[in-house]
């Protein structure tokens, strides 16, 4: 990875950072320090689109997304009107697109093309371009609803190779990508209907183990003379795993029997009431994850077992990795409302702990947005960030605890090479009650310098 790359990662991660701190900091903190990262950041992939000289092939994500209903608008306002509502729409979806680290390519009238994997790419991409669609197509609704209008949205996901550099002429040239991927994408949005996600075939196959996807009958399209397969993206996978190998087929696992035993081990002393810590750390590729899968195979049905896990743009999201498995152990879907979440976590914090509601709850319920009613909101409105962290951790100790208490509890954080730092301190409050109870923790991880 290249200075200027890693650079524009850090930048990122800064601005995710901050963007996740500002109900704690406001915005009168946050908006001054975000605007200066985001100024270097764009400086940044300035100078990498001019420093350009020859053609770079990639393997890149590209999303188009078609804004509809502007013609109808047009017949009632005027056009000062509309320019004025496009733009404050696009206010709302380009921070998306940034959030996971992609790059507006252009805006072509009321569509937004955007890329994933350039001028900077992620091992993750494809997902990274798949989130920003569910995301963006939320916030349409939440602009409709504030506005008062019907827009719509209609997306296309295309993966592929791409030959990534200058284009234009003397004097005008902009970065932009071309080939055959991105041909597909502009298809596959033109086939699409307002509410749709379609998906080109690279991608999924990336992603299957991520989202989930209706299929749907190959699409006959433009330029090309066999029909294309096509998914259509309904939402995040309830529990998504990481993807090893090639789907679909499994051999043994060769070469971790040692492993294998001390995990099975310690499930055993699980059951009898003792906890433990269990690290599995190496290079990427060497069957981590294969391992946790094995383990959980050997899981008894007498022993809970909850699992999260950080992704590369979420070491600056706080308690994200912390977040994921609280929802887990919660059982909650990937579409669940702020409100969904909150009954769930009401009625397992009384079902678990009820004579301390009141110390885990309000504290809890920061993690997910949940509108406290009076009594709750008043023990952490005061509270400053060390104060709310301090409760937080706190919260968390107490309801594990008794989670763990009155079932054996295995814990799972998954690439924890990636945690971000609230989620490390939560795990780290968690770590004196394997000594306690029937405490699992196991955390992934790959080797870092």
């Amino acid at each position: 990875m290249s200075d200027r790359e890693e650079q524009a990662k850090k930048l990122t991660a800064a601005i995710a950072g901050l963007e996740a701190q500002r109900a704690a900091l406001g915005d009168a903190v946050v908006e001054p320090a975000l605007a200066a990262l985001r100024d270097q950041l764009s400086e940044l992939k300035t100078s990498a689109r001019d420093g350009v000289t020859g053609d770079e092939r990639k393997i890149v994500t590209i999303v188009f997304a078609d804004i509809t209903g502007f013609t109808a608008l047009a017949e009632k306002l005027d056009a000062e009107e509309v320019r004025t509502l496009i733009n404050a729409c696009f206010e709302c979806l380009v921070p998306i697109v940034q959030k996971y680290a992609g790059t507006i390519d252009k805006f072509i009238g009321d569509e937004i093309m955007a890329l994933f994997g350039a001028p900077v790419a992620h091992e993750d991409d494809p997902e990274r371009a798949l989130r920003a669609s569910l995301e963006m197509m939320d916030a349409i609704e939440v602009f409709n609803r504030a506005r008062g209008t019907h827009l719509g949205m209609h997306i296309g996901v295309n993966t592929g190779p791409v030959v990534a550099g200058s284009v234009g002429a003397h004097g005008r040239r902009d970065y932009s990508v071309m080939g055959d991927a991105v041909n597909l994408a502009a298809r596959l949005v033109d086939a699409s209907e307002s509410g749709e996600i379609f998906v080109g075939p690279a991608t999924h196959r990336r992603t299957a183990n991520l989202f989930g996807f209706q299929k749907i009958p190959p699409v006959k399209v433009k330029g090309k003379e066999e029909p294309v397969a096509v998914h259509r993206l309904v939402g995040r996978a309830a529990a998504p795993k990481p993807m090893r190998g090639i789907e679909g087929l499994r051999s043994s696992l060769v070469g971790r029997d040692k492993e294998l035993q001390e995990i099975q081990s310690a499930l055993s002393g699980l059951q009898r009431g003792h906890g433990s810590i269990v690290a599995i750390v190496g290079e990427a590729g060497l069957g981590k994850s294969r391992l946790v899968a094995e383990t959980r195979a050997l899981l008894p049905e007498n022993v809970a077992w909850a699992e999260g896990r950080a992704l590369s743009y979420t070491a600056g999201m706080s308690y994200w990795l912390a977040r994921e498995i609280l929802r887990d152990l919660l059982g909650l879907k990937a579409e669940a409302s702020s409100v969904e979440i909150g009954m769930e976590l009401r009625k397992s914090v009384e079902t678990e702990i009820n004579d301390e509601v009141i110390d885990v709850y309000p504290y809890l319920s920061r993690l997910f947005d949940i509108d406290l009613a009076d009594a709750m909101e008043e023990r952490v409105k005061f509270l400053g960030a060390q104060a709310l962290q301090a409760r937080i951790l706190e919260a968390f100790r107490i309801y594990i605890r008794a989670r763990s208490l009155r079932k054996p509890l295995v814990l799972i954080w998954e690439d924890l090479h990636w945690c971000d730092p609230s989620s490390l301190q939560v795990l780290e409050a968690l770590l004196p009650l394997t000594r306690e109870g029937p405490l699992m923790v196991l955390w992934v991880s790959r080797l870092t310098d």
